[in-house]
Formats: C-alpha cells, sequence, structure tokens
C-alpha cells in the first residue's frame, strides 16, 4: 500500500514578487522512514511543487524548509487511513523571502 500526493510551496520577496529559480533551496525534512519525498520542481512563477509517497497508514509531520529554515506550519499533519484515504491538514501561509 502505497499514497501519493503533493505539496506545493509559494514562494514571495517582501514585495510579494515571486522568488524563481529557487528549487534547490526548497528541501523536505520528513518525520518518518515510511514516507519519501522528491525533489521540488520549479512551475517558473514562484511555485515549487515536489510529490511524496508515503507506504504506510498512520500520521505523519512533513516540515518544507527553505534555506534550512522551517515554513510555518512545521510539521504539517498528514494521514493515511485504509483505502488510501489521505487527509492533509494546513494552512494557507504568506512566506516572505529576504
Amino acid at each position: 500500500m502505497s499514497v501519493e500526493n503533493e505539496v506545493d510551496v509559494r514562494l514571495v520577496d517582501s514585495f510579494m514578487n515571486p522568488v524563481l529559480s529557487s528549487e534547490s533551496k526548497v528541501r523536505f525534512q520528513l518525520t518518518s522512514t515510511s514516507i519519501f519525498g522528491k525533489e521540488f520542481v520549479d512551475n517558473r512563477d514562484g511555485s515549487y511543487t515536489a510529490r511524496y509517497v508515503i507506504n504506510q497508514l498512520g500520521s505523519y509531520g512533513i516540515c518544507v524548509r527553505f534555506e534550512d529554515k522551517d515554513i510555518a506550519p512545521c510539521p504539517f499533519q498528514v494521514e493515511v487511513f485504509p483505502g488510501n484515504f489521505l487527509v492533509s491538514l494546513i494552512q494557507k501561509e504568506k512566506i516572505l523571502v529576504r
């Protein structure tokens, strides 16, 4: 059993301009060996997308980091239920990059 999902991160500077070409600075911090994350892809609009796979039922915490700093909320909780049903509780947050 495995469940695949994605996370999107939008980076903006203090003037709300998109931060481009920073995919090498955006990373997952995974709290379990049952989660496998892939590298972020630059969508060329200031947003970055990465997919992750969870291989067991349960509750997990995932952090996204930019330049080795946590992006709130960290960790955000992901729960996997029987039948490949996945619930992710994330609030939309604005992250300013200086």
